[in-house]
């Protein structure tokens, strides 16, 4: 079923480009998409998160609770000792008790993500899924996962890891407009992402933010003629990206 599902997906998402080969407006820029390009960009992104429904349903939300926190948190010298005994007396639930963890948040890009370019469906699919492993958080075994951030707090103390980072990810203006290609990846940009940590019903003890490589891509659709001299380019890219920010 998974790979029938990536075999439809993946060619769909490719004729979506073959038809709708210019619908990567820069969202930096005020400018809006003419309308048909605007309506096929919500026909094919809302046509993506329908296929992921079901992935968004049925699997967790991107963050990680310490595997063996209920254990760590039951002996007599965690700092969380007295909240266990609450959980044990009835007087809080388990979710109560997992909110008074210590929680750390990432906002960022790709680069905290566990995502690099091969074949166009490929990259896409793992864009889409593979969240759970990346050097800030790993879900995995913890003798073949990877040794990650979240890996190394947890020898300190149980915690929660959320992470709200997004692959293609931009220090946008607030409300910013989305082009297909990061609507369809499923990305929010830095913008959303604050939005998404401030809807939070736990607002995080410490938050990572390692944002801004794709601002920075100077060269990023730049036109041939300022290739050779992009002073001015570099100098409205670097005030852009302080206002901001």
């Amino acid at each position: 079923m998974l790979s029938i599902r990536r075999c439809v997906l993946s060619a769909a998402f490719l004729g979506f480009l073959n038809v709708c080969p210019d619908l990567e407006a820069d969202e930096l820029t005020d400018a809006p998409p003419p309308l048909p390009e605007a309506i096929a960009n919500d026909v094919a992104a809302n046509f993506v998160d329908l296929t992921f429904l079901f992935d968004r349903i049925g699997s967790k939300a991107p963050r990680a609770v310490t595997r063996d926190y209920m254990k760590r948190v039951s002996e007599p010298a965690s700092p969380f000792y007295r909240d266990y005994l609450l959980y044990r007396q009835g007087k809080i639930s388990r979710i109560e008790l997992v909110d008074r963890l210590p929680h750390v948040a990432m906002l960022g890009d790709s680069l905290t993500q566990h995502f690099y370019f091969s074949s166009l469906p490929s990259s896409f699919w793992r864009a889409r899924t593979a969240w759970r492993e990346n050097w800030f958080l790993d879900t995995g075994s913890p003798q073949l996962g990877i040794r990650s951030v979240s890996k190394r707090l947890e020898e300190i103390m149980p915690f929660v890891a959320v992470q709200y980072a997004g692959i293609g990810a931009l220090v946008d203006r607030e409300p910013g407009r989305q082009n297909f290609f990061r609507r369809i990846l499923g990305t929010h940009n830095f913008s959303g992402q604050i939005g998404q940590l401030l809807r939070a019903p736990r607002f995080p003890d410490l938050i990572l933010i390692a944002i801004g490589h794709n601002n920075v891509d100077w060269a990023w659709r730049c036109p041939p003629e300022e290739l050779n001299a992009p002073e001015r380019r570099l100098n409205h890219q670097s005030q852009q990206f302080r206002q901001n920010y």
